[in-house]
């Protein structure tokens, strides 16, 4: 009867650890986090691309999804300082930086693709009236080139901050003078 315990036992034990192996998908990152599975600094192991064995009860995985992702074409309205109205449109792209994925998991690990892209979305546009709204339409119109380089610096800082590249692509600008 003893026997037939430690066999159940034995086979329980098997299979949760069976269960706890985990593999992740092509474009996915497993951040793992618990006993021992952090470095010195408290950084969280990350697993791409191999299967992982994650310790029930003691340990616990989140997914980040590290594809290059983007958002579809959005036409926003700024209102510049002198009352004109500039139109633009625009889309991004965003995937997260290699070195600085633990960064990128504190921000996005286990929210959904659209979540993501909204936040990243939303981002960006405040960087655009930041950038915009202080010009007036001769501003803007002849320094399209030095507002292009400002946007990619701000962007650039955020970059690190979220731990994901941010690529910005104005396809088209339009200003109406009032």
């Amino acid at each position: 009867m003893i026997a037939v315990y430690i066999l159940c036992c034995l086979f329980a034990l098997v299979f949760a650890l069976i269960l706890s192996i985990h593999t992740p998908l092509s474009d996915e990152a497993f951040i793992i986090t618990g006993l021992g599975a952090t470095d010195r600094n408290g950084v969280p192991r990350v697993v791409i691309g191999r299967s992982v064995l994650v310790i029930p009860i003691i340990q616990r995985i989140s997914i980040l999804d590290i594809g290059l992702r983007s958002s579809d074409f959005i036409s926003d309205e700024f209102e510049l300082v002198d009352g004109a109205t500039a139109t633009i449109t625009w889309s991004i792209t965003y995937s997260p930086i290699p070195e600085l994925i633990p960064v990128a998991a504190r921000n996005f690990a286990n929210l959904y693709p659209d979540d993501v892209c909204e936040i990243m979305v939303d981002l960006v546009y405040d960087i655009l009236g930041s950038v915009i709204t202080p010009l007036d339409a001769a501003g803007l119109g002849r320094g399209i080139n030095d507002v292009r380089k400002r946007m990619e610096n701000r962007i650039a800082e955020h970059s690190r901050e979220t731990g994901m590249k941010i690529e910005l692509y104005m396809h088209k600008i339009k200003i109406v003078s009032r």
